[in-house]
């Protein structure tokens, strides 16, 4: 078949359309004009050559017709290219096409298997021009895409303030250390020996830098010089781990998030002289701290005493978060105020010594932060002879509905993780061991003191989980003076009977009958939670001595509220009683028992087993 043939067969195309115009000024229409290009580049002895006798030729030809197709690929381009031109949206200017890439790349990041926004340049050269146009849109550089997209990212960039964030190796280690002139933000991870080079390029040159995260993956312990941030005038976030430097260095005053971690196993190979007045001396320097977090970083010891009325005042801090598990006192969050509003997450362990207040809580102050929601949940749980955990959440009394009354230490736990409350996060996370000693009972105290320090004035819900409370009514009544708004109260084990004590007590003068008190006095005339609505008793036996004779006096207790018009529901979970014990409460007190509800349960399917023939083998007919 002949070459004009083949032509005479191509599907017909618009004739309409007179896009083109002839040497002599005739219009043709578009497929005709370009049907006769292609034939007129193709040459007719071309057509005779078979591949089989002559492969030379046929290759020669086959190479030559390459070069028309990429020719005619070029051509398609501009044709595309005008097309898109004519297209609504090539109308947008190139700052709100920039615009919208910006969210496209928030939403679409690069990944390991595709470009993510990238790809959007691929669609028009209208969109790649304004995407090219913008070198801020090229600053987030980052190793995922690999070194040779790193090195085009760079160069659009040109000298836009990048933000570096690398996986650093061998091969690539050099091309991150060229832009650092310019860096804003760096985040890398890599072995010590790739990251060591850097770090002195860091220190060396950017002095624009305003993020540093440094993750150092190997055993080994990078330690900076005292003087590497000189020069980094600006830095504002500040995270190393695996890496540590001198608590006497010269840390930027710009700082507002300090994060430095270690492993235990870090900790056992770092010499350090530096003591508690060090770290004070450093964050004192550091008004603006908004998040400190340190993790086995702090001295294991005080080498010199720190003074008993120094404090570290934080203003701004939001977050504090230290593990340290070294026995260390005195605890150096202990010498910290930071406002109401501050999350705190401990986890610690503390020595022992005669003076030792054993507590790892800042000093909260609401001064800060006036208009801040109060803690209005406080959970002490977990707790044994060396060791406690306390949480505690800022829940707005509007939502304290969502909590309900929980009947145990697992319901609350399972509200306040559960529920939609303000933070699935505890507000306070404390975490204590206690080294042994040969004080009587450490967690005692340090629960004292974790009372003494807590903002407890605006606590609407108290649980305490503790079978070796040795406390008096009287010594409940002192710690717990503050929490005159608590409604509900969760108690575990063996103090459960002081503490229903405590609850009938009254200061001197409040049962003068000549002189008879307002609904609000009246409530104020008991010493001991004067506003509790609710009183669950979990894990509390009250049928063995001494338990016997305490629970007549926790009767009266709860007589007295009753008389004056406040009475406490009681609620019983897991204990040990029985249903007398039940009934002689239910005298003075409303009762919630839950062995009664199964009691009744079963009542009922003896009922209407009845009334559906009674039991399997009776004759109900006669």
């Amino acid at each position: 078949m002949s070459y004009p043939d083949i032509l005479s067969q191509t599907p017909a195309v618009n004739e309409g359309s007179e896009l083109v115009t002839s040497s002599d000024g005739v219009a043709v229409s578009a497929g005709e004009y370009w049907l006769k290009a292609v034939a007129s580049r193709v040459s007719s002895s071309d057509l005779h050559v078979s591949p089989l006798r002559n492969r030379p030729a046929a290759v020669d030809i086959q190479l030559k017709m390459e070069d028309e197709m990429k020719a005619m690929i070029l051509a398609m381009c501009k044709l595309r290219t005008r097309y898109n031109a004519l297209s609504l949206i090539s109308s947008l200017p190139p700052e709100v096409l920039s615009n919208i890439f910006w969210y496209h790349m928030s939403a679409l990041p690069p990944s390991r298997t595709s470009l993510g926004w990238i790809e959007a340049t691929h669609v028009c050269r209208h969109w790649r021009d304004a995407a090219l146009q913008d070198h801020s849109l090229w600053s987030n550089i980052t190793s995922i895409l690999g070194p040779q997209w790193t090195g085009r990212m760079l160069a659009r960039a040109q000298f836009t303030p990048l933000s570096i964030t690398y996986s650093l190796s061998s091969e690539n280690a050099k091309l991150v250390s060229k832009p650092l002139y310019h860096t804003r933000e760096l985040r890398v991870r890599g072995a010590a020996s790739e990251l060591s080079p850097l770090l002195d390029s860091v220190a060396s040159v950017a002095h624009q830098l305003e993020l540093l995260e440094v993750f150092q993956q190997t055993g080994l312990i990078i330690c900076l010089p005292p003087d590497y941030f000189a020069n980094i005038l600006y830095l504002r976030h500040l995270t190393l781990k695996g890496l540590c430097i001198p608590w006497t260095a010269r840390i930027p005053a710009t700082l507002i998030h300090l994060e430095i971690k270690l492993t235990q196993s870090d900790v056992r190979r770092l010499s350090s002289e530096a003591t508690l007045d060090d770290v004070l001396d450093s964050l004192e320097k550091l008004p603006l701290l908004e998040e400190l977090i340190l993790q086995n970083c702090l001295p294991s010891e005080s080498h010199t005493p720190v003074s008993e009325d120094r404090t570290i005042s934080l203003p701004r801090l939001r977050l504090l978060h230290v593990v340290n598990m070294a026995a260390l006192y005195p605890s150096l969050t202990q010498y910290l105020v930071v406002p109401l509003s501050s999350r705190v997450v401990i986890k610690d362990k503390l020595s022992f010594a005669p003076e030792s207040q054993l507590c790892s809580l800042p000093i909260i102050n609401s001064t800060f932060d006036t208009q801040e929601t109060p803690l209005t949940i406080l959970s002490i749980a977990d707790v044994t002879f060396w060791s406690l955990t306390a949480l505690a959440w800022r829940v707005p009394v509007s939502n304290l509905k969502t909590v309900g009354e929980p009947n145990s230490m697992e319901d609350l736990d399972r509200y306040t993780r559960k529920r939609g409350l303000k933070s699935l996060k505890p507000d306070v996370d404390l975490n204590t061991n206690l080294s042994e000693t040969g004080h009587r009972c450490p967690s005692e105290l340090c629960i004292e003191n974790l009372l003494g320090v807590l903002p407890l004035d605006d606590l609407r819900y108290f649980a305490l989980d503790f079978g070796s409370l040795s406390w008096s009514p009287e010594k409940w009544i002192q710690v717990l003076r503050r929490c005159k708004k608590v409604e509900h109260m969760l108690i575990t084990n063996t103090p459960a009977d002081y503490v229903g004590i405590a609850l009938g007590a009254r200061p001197d003068g409040s049962d003068d009958p000549e002189h008879p008190l307002q609904e609000d006095e009246a409530r104020q005339t008991f010493s001991f939670l004067p506003n509790l609505r609710t009183l669950v008793f979990e894990d509390v036996d009250f049928l063995t001595p001494p338990s016997t004779n305490l629970r007549k006096q926790v009767k009266e207790a709860l007589a007295l509220r009753t008389e004056a018009g406040f009475p406490v529901r009681l609620r019983f979970t897991d204990c040990m009683l029985d249903a007398a014990v039940v009934e002689s409460f239910r005298e003075v007190s409303e009762v919630d028992y839950p062995w009664e509800d199964d009691r009744e349960d079963s009542e009922e399917e003896d009922s209407e087993q009845s009334e559906h023939g009674g039991n399997e083998g009776e004759d109900v007919s006669s």
